[in-house]
């Protein structure tokens, strides 16, 4: 009875949340203040611009600013700040010599910097941010640490798009000291941490399923928006897998074409399936709903396929529609986060399936390091699929993660659940920790235990060892007695950036307030002298 209330309430809560959350969003949309600290502050009223001299810093919600000297323009937002510069806002920290920002329009110049993306070190002798775009010329990338790098590339040129990819241009690809060649161009996908990871370089193992294995995934810009991803796997047991992936990008849609031999995890048997496709896909990968926190994503598509394992071969038409959420926050160090989602498959043999799919999560940090979150999951179908590869798990799980991390020195996590639709119980700890200054360990147990049949369905022991860019993942299955090894290249925890905080901490010097609409206010912790349309405050330490 109390299971059936705590799932009610969780599905009631998904629910109403995302009907109110326009609202919520339009009522809570305002700009916050521009806040300046510096040694030195001098506002001239007439060109309605702010100088900053000494230890300057800026805040403008979670975007700050950090540098030697800088001027602003409060009418149009436009930054110019020189000497060991630093700017950084939720997604990231760019360091420079010199750097021209403009707040309204989110573009700007960079000389001498160096930024991290999606876990990825660029620099650059000069870097050019603008909306979702950055260029940088005479450039260098790793994954490692820059100051050392084990494995890094160079070009002549880099183009970031944001969530999507980096290209190299005239790239050679460098272990250590060694250059070990040189190639037109390399492309980097940045859709994930994961997929980056597989596309910086190749990766290698063993699995159950493939034997002793070695991967390798290939991206090619070619041009007027058109990217290729070609993925070559060979494993012993299961032989060679090609897959190849044209993605033409044409906003607001994007048109995928799949072909190849692929593999896909199955969570019945959490094992790889081989199956072999033909598909073609009109994928709209996410916009905002209006002007509120709502993202949507959708999908059309059809093709053929051939499931090894169970020898059917026969079409698929799907679509897909998902509703998400940006963290909305409740209350100070609570945030709110939810979904929806529904999945139609037809098939040739005459079936179809429908999977219905929802999750809702409550966050509050502890503190600046920790997190614990308590979420709920629910996965329903109606119907079934034909192929293997194509299965899904069913889930109405309430779970609570425990998340732990102080930069590079250590993390731990802890995750209890329940899957009421199995019924399963599901846990799991990790932790990591660092010895030295490269060196990174990890150990974790993960179990699952079915509490109908009273009996261990998983016990899963996980050791890692990183040395800054080069890891050895290694996996025992007590239950399964399986084994699973795989060695990589994986950012190393030397490129983490601090989180960046929403307000300058308090400090001395003199401050600064204007709003980001141009009227400004000056408050001063020191002094403050007015003359004629100038207005400075210098630091004296009093009140």
């Amino acid at each position: 009875m109390i299971s059936r209330l705590l799932r009610r309430a969780a599905r009631i809560g998904l629910w109403v949340g995302l009907a109110v959350l326009g609202p919520a969003v339009a009522a809570s949309a305002q700009e916050p203040p521009l806040v300046v600290q510096a040694d030195r502050i001098e506002y001239a009223a007439r060109t309605n611009q702010v100088t900053a001299q000494g230890n300057v810093r800026m805040t403008w919600g979670k975007f700050r600013l950090a540098a030697d000297n800088a001027r602003m323009d409060l009418a149009t937002q436009e930054i110019t700040a020189v000497g060991k510069v630093t700017i950084a806002d939720e997604s990231g920290e760019m360091r420079a010599q010199a750097v021209s920002y403009n707040l309204r329009t989110r573009r700007g110049n960079a000389l001498s910097a160096s930024t991290i993306y999606e876990h990825v070190y660029v620099s650059g002798e000069n870097i050019q941010v603008g909306g979702r775009q950055l260029v940088a010329v005479s450039t260098m990338v790793t994954v490692c640490d820059p100051a050392n790098p084990l494995y890094r590339i160079t070009a002549r040129q880099i183009d970031v798009a944001f969530g999507q990819r980096l290209v190299a241009r005239d790239a050679s690809i460098w272990l250590g000291p060694i250059r070990i060649m040189t190639i037109p161009s390399i492309t980097v996908s940045l859709t994930s941490r994961q997929t980056t990871v597989r596309t910086i370089g190749p990766r290698s193992g063993f699995s159950p399923a493939d034997g002793p294995w070695l991967s390798l995934e290939q991206h090619y810009d070619l041009g007027n928006r058109t990217v290729a991803e070609v993925e070559y796997k060979y494993g012993v047991r299961s032989s060679l897998h090609v897959t190849g992936i044209a993605r033409f990008d044409r906003e607001p849609f994007d048109l995928h074409l799949a072909v190849g031999r692929s593999q896909a995890w199955d969570p019945i048997s959490e094992d790889f399936r081989t199956y072999t496709q033909a598909a073609l896909a009109l994928v709209q990968p996410g916009d905002r709903i209006g002007g509120t926190l709502l993202n949507w994503n959708a999908s059309l598509g059809a093709g053929t396929f051939w499931d090894a394992s169970s020898g059917v071969s026969t079409t698929r038409a799907e679509a897909l529609l998902g509703v998400r959420t940006d963290p909305l926050p409740l209350a100070p160090n609570l945030t709110w986060t939810a979904g929806l989602g529904t999945r139609l498959s037809v098939y040739g043999t005459g079936g179809r399936r429908t999977i219905y799919t929802g999750d809702v999560a409550l966050t509050r940090r502890l503190d600046p390091y920790s997190t614990v979150t308590l979420g709920y999951t629910h996965l329903r179908t109606d119907g079934a699929t034909p192929f293997l590869f194509d299965r899904v798990k069913l889930q109405d799980t309430i779970s609570v993660l425990y998340n732990r991390r102080v930069s590079l020195v250590s993390h731990l996590s802890f995750l209890a659940g329940y899957n009421f639709a199995i019924p399963e119980f599901v846990g799991g700890v990790e932790y990591g920790f660092q010895r030295g200054d490269y060196w990174y360990y990890t150990l974790g147990v993960e179990t699952k235990y079915n509490t109908q049949t009273n009996s261990y369905t998983d016990l899963d022991y996980k050791v890692a060892a990183q040395y800054d860019c080069v890891g050895l993942v290694f996996r025992y299955r007590q239950q399964r007695q399986e084994f699973w090894v795989e060695f990589v290249l994986s950012p190393s925890p030397r490129l983490q950036v601090p989180p960046v905080e929403g307000a300058v901490p308090p400090g001395g010097g003199a401050e600064a307030s204007a709003g980001a609409g141009g009227r400004s206010r000056t408050s001063c912790r020191s002094s403050l002298r007015s003359s004629g349309n100038t207005t400075s405050a210098a630091s004296s330490g009093e009140n």
